[in-house]
């Protein structure tokens, strides 16, 4: 189980004011008091700051890889042309933040996980949302979507494990 710290989100208060000021200092304690307590990973979202978002995700990567090198990022936006601008200058192999079964996002966001090596949060929810056996098909049809990209990833569901292409993702439920 991977641990993700979800904090660094411009739509959270103070987080948008040090985004704004460009206070290193905020981001980096916030950061590290995540890592201390326990996250894997960090979650980066700058969406709530439309017109600036991939210069706010730049600002942020930067500064949470200087001040914390080691630290794995989850890039996350719903706008893949942000995903794409700033994949490059993640320097640890990151989490993208998400995918789900719904063609159009999925179509969408094909082409960013192609891009480099990283894991993926897959969303349980597909054109047709509904209860579990409709969430256990919708990851079913993502890991089958998921198969038939390039590279190399690994999907476990529900304790079935499959040796893709490019990314982790999971599912039990």
């Amino acid at each position: 189980m991977l641990i993700i710290g979800e904090r660094i989100n411009t739509s959270r208060k103070l987080v948008n004011e040090a985004v704004v000021n460009r206070d290193a200092t905020y981001i980096e304690t916030d950061v590290t008091f995540q890592i201390e307590s326990g996250a894997d990973l960090i979650d980066v979202n700058a969406g709530s700051r439309l017109n600036s978002e991939v210069d706010d995700l730049f600002w942020l990567i930067e500064v949470i890889q200087n001040a914390l090198p080691q630290v794995r990022l989850c890039i996350d936006s719903s706008n893949p042309d942000s995903l794409k601008a700033v994949l490059d200058q993640v320097e640890n192999p990151p989490m993208l933040n998400s995918i789900t079964g719904e063609r159009f996002r999925f179509e969408a966001m094909a082409s960013v996980i192609q891009i480099r090596e990283c894991d993926i949060v897959a969303l349980c929810v597909d054109d047709q949302v509904g209860r579990s056996q409709r969430n256990l098909r919708s990851v079913q049809h993502l890991i089958r979507d998921a198969q038939a990209l390039p590279g190399e990833q690994d999907i476990s569901v529900s304790g079935h494990e499959s040796r893709t292409q490019r990314s982790h993702c999971g599912y039990s439920g």
